[in-house]
This record gives structure tokens, C-alpha cells and sequence, in this order.
């Protein structure tokens, strides 16, 4: 260290850092946990694992564990109401559709036409919502897309498959 630098101070080139600066901790890499590992996390908790250790064992910080604790009621009635546990392996996030009253018609239909043997295509689903949305009278418009389609499907572990009758009339 020369006389310039400890009166200036040091130049860009130099690597030498101030004495009153601390070194840096590498930031954490974010973390999204699955609502299936949000719920296993909640079981911890109620098991009294620290809270420490939880945030070793998932890579995530403290807060994150408390901010879900504050969710909590949230997370297990999403997940106790989700029909495909398949699904909550990958889901990560609790967003709903916009109207809760037409997509339980909705499931509830689709249901329905796959108990009775019948083979639902996407674009009679479609069909089907804009009849709901007009039988609801919802104030929201809707275009119901391919992206719709999409999104439903994902959200409710929809997927297309051919039901043979003599399989659905055993249950």
C-alpha cells in the first residue's frame, strides 16, 4: 500500500479492499418450493423441527419458513381440495381461476361426462365453459382459448384420455 492510496484512496485497479467494508456473502440462490413440500415443511413444524434445520434441509431462509407458517391454513385447505396429488409434486404456486363458481361447475361437469363413459374434447370443453359463463352471468369476459384450455387442464390434472364403458360401470 502506497502514501496516494491511504490518502486518496484506492484506485479502480486495485483489488484492496477498505477495512471498513465487510466481505460479501454470496447471495442464496432463489428457491420455489412445491405446494407438496410446503405441506411436508407445515408437517415439520407440527413435528417441533427447528426452524433452522428446516431451512437447512430445503435451502431456504428463515423468513420463508415463517411467512409459510402465516399461510398455513391456506396451503393445506389448496392442497386438501386439489384432486391429482400427482399435480402438487409440481405445482408451486396457489393461483386460482378467476371465478371459483364457474370452474366448480366445470370440474363438476367434466366429472360427470367421464363417469358416464363419455369422451370430452378440448374444444367441447370450451364449448361448454362459454355456456356456463353465460349461464352464471359473469361480468368478466372470457375468451376461452387454447391457453384457457391449457391452464384448466394443468390446473386440474386434466388429461385427455379415452374411457372405456365397461371400466367406468366396476366403480
Amino acid at each position: 500500500m502506497d502514501l496516494v492510496s491511504v490518502i486518496v484512496g484506492p484506485s479502480e485497479d486495485s483489488e484492496e479492499t477498505s477495512p471498513t467494508e465487510c466481505p460479501r456473502r454470496p447471495a442464496r440462490k432463489h428457491r420455489w418450493l412445491s405446494i407438496q413440500e410446503k405441506v411436508e415443511l407445515l408437517r415439520k413444524l407440527d413435528l417441533s423441527v427447528p426452524v433452522q434445520e428446516i431451512c437447512k434441509l430445503y435451502g431456504i431462509g428463515s423468513s420463508t419458513v415463517y411467512d409459510l407458517r402465516k399461510q398455513r391454513n391456506q396451503i393445506l385447505e389448496f392442497h386438501a381440495n386439489s384432486e391429482c396429488s400427482k399435480l402438487m409434486r409440481l405445482r408451486k404456486t396457489m393461483r386460482n381461476s378467476r371465478s371459483a363458481e364457474h370452474d366448480k361447475a366445470m370440474v363438476d361437469w367434466y366429472r360427470k361426462q367421464r363417469a358416464s363413459g363419455v369422451y370430452v374434447t378440448g374444444s367441447r370443453i370450451v364449448e361448454r365453459a362459454r355456456e356456463v359463463h353465460q349461464e352464471l352471468k359473469l361480468s368478466h369476459d372470457c375468451a376461452y382459448s387454447e391457453g384457457w384450455l391449457q391452464r384448466f387442464k394443468k390446473r386440474h390434472g386434466i388429461v385427455m384420455t379415452k374411457v372405456c364403458r365397461a371400466f367406468c360401470r366396476t366403480f
